[in-house]
């Protein structure tokens, strides 16, 4: 028979194991740090034309996309805790359709400032609905912050090449310190 010291103990073991679980299945951190490294290397060419920029999102971002999953199912294999990575997936391609879409619509106005900082606030906003869903607080931050950036700068009427340039700088720094914040957070997980 089980005394009581043992029982609260176990019960506590329990605990932190669910913990643990919890924590991993909710993790972002690499695809934090794959797509700010992605986007901060578009900052190369955003200065350049929007035709090129294209094209670099057209092959980083399916290959971001690969990446990240490739990554949670080998890490799920390895734990024995896996979330779907069609859900990961699912996500990273509604990151990139909004991207393309919300870029090309902006384009179709007319406004080579809106469709320079379409892409990054329709990113932002699937960003705010990933946080919501995951319960994670400061990518919801860093998505209303770079929503406001792409609106403060729309409203300042900046060029679209330095508003290019300003919201990868601002998004892929900011999306890459969150993901490594929260590599260092996982790994201190009890």
């Amino acid at each position: 028979m089980m005394q009581s010291q043992e029982a609260t103990g176990a019960l506590q073991d329990v605990d932190r194991l669910r913990r643990r679980v919890h924590a991993d299945l909710r993790r972002v951190d690499v695809a934090l740090i794959v797509f700010g490294s992605l986007m901060l290397g578009s900052t190369v060419l955003s200065s350049g034309s929007a035709m090129s920029l294209g094209r670099y999102w057209a092959v980083a971002a399916p290959a971001g996309t690969l990446l990240t999953v490739w990554h949670y199912r080998r890490r799920g294999g390895a734990r024995g805790v896996a979330g779907s990575t069609w859900i990961d997936l699912g996500v990273c391609v509604a990151v990139v359709i909004a991207a393309f879409a919300a870029a090309n619509v902006a384009a179709g106005f007319g406004s080579p400032l809106a469709a320079a900082v379409a892409p990054v606030a329709a990113v932002a906003v699937v960003y705010l609905v990933l946080a919501w869903f995951t319960r994670t607080l400061i990518l919801g931050l860093v998505a209303v912050g770079l929503a406001l950036l792409a609106l403060g700068l729309w409203l300042h009427g900046i060029s679209p090449e330095r508003a290019a340039i300003v919201l990868a700088e601002a998004g892929g720094g900011s999306l890459l310190g969150a993901g490594i914040g929260y590599w260092f957070a996982g790994r201190r997980t009890p």
